[in-house]
């Protein structure tokens, strides 16, 4: 029994000493040893629990993910549907880890160009969420939203601005009006009227935005930059070229603390 107990032990440090390495290779940007890492976790599991068990599922997406770092996501596709063919087999669509591999499945696509099966991965994905979540959860919010800028990659923004709305009434309510999940999509439901030239009904969300990130536990997000740029390009578009200077500032200065950082 102790000599199990030992194992056991042996095992869980081994696999911490390993999750110390990778995520610190993945902070240094060393994708190459990620991904043998990856590919060496994925055969020994092949090996020992054979092509269809639920953990090589996940070392399938995971490599998955490792490709895509590397903006190859015509590697990380077949990956991804091999992992969602498996969980499909093991548990159907009660799976809870199927919506999240569906929409890393439509991120891959959508990098690839590929914006029509992109959308029919990531309206699988809404499908699987609500039916786990209900209509109202945060996360059923974020598949509306990327499956709003989907459509509007295929030029259906009408669609586009009604699950965008959908998105950011679901995020205030559960999030707050003052989260980075719905400055965010205020931003993009912004950029969306930005596209029809609609500058008029881009400005007042902008400015939400912006003030969102102001009220935000995280006034300087990444996204935050987003958001000022897009306000300052707005501001350019329409001629008030010393407001737009004064965001793009704004903008550089959120930017200047990451970097110092």
């Amino acid at each position: 029994m102790l000599s199990d107990m030992a194992q056991t032990m042996k095992g869980r440090i081994t696999a911490w000493r390993e999750k110390r390495t990778v995520i610190a290779a993945a902070r240094r940007g060393e994708y190459d040893l990620l991904q043998e890492r990856a590919e060496s976790a994925l055969n020994d599991c092949v090996w020992q629990y054979g092509p269809d068990h639920p953990e090589t599922g996940r070392l399938l997406a995971a490599l998955a993910a490792v490709y895509n770092m590397q903006d190859n996501a015509g590697e990380a596709i077949p990956l991804l549907r091999r992992a969602i063919a498996i969980f499909e087999r093991q548990g159907g669509s009660d799976c809870p880890e199927l919506p999240a591999y569906w929409d890393e499945l439509a991120d891959s696509l959508a990098a690839c160009g590929d914006h029509a099966e992109a959308e029919k991965a990531r309206r699988t994905a809404l499908r699987l969420r609500e039916s786990h979540l209900g209509d109202e959860h945060p996360e059923v919010a974020d598949t509306l939203d990327r499956l709003a800028l989907t459509l509007k990659a295929r030029g259906r923004h009408a669609e586009a601005r009604g699950l965008h709305r959908r998105a950011l009434l679901i995020w205030e309510a559960t999030c707050g009006v003052a989260s980075a999940e719905a400055a965010r999509c205020l931003t993009h439901l912004a950029s969306l009227y930005m596209e029809e030239q609609r500058f008029a009904e881009a400005e007042p969300l902008l400015e939400r935005a912006v003030d969102a990130w102001r009220r935000s536990p995280n006034p300087d997000h990444l996204y935050a930059i987003i958001t000022l740029a897009c306000y300052g390009d707005l501001y350019r578009r329409t001629g008030r070229m010393a407001e737009a200077k004064g965001m793009e500032l704004r903008a550089k200065a959120v930017m200047m603390k990451h970097v110092a950082k």
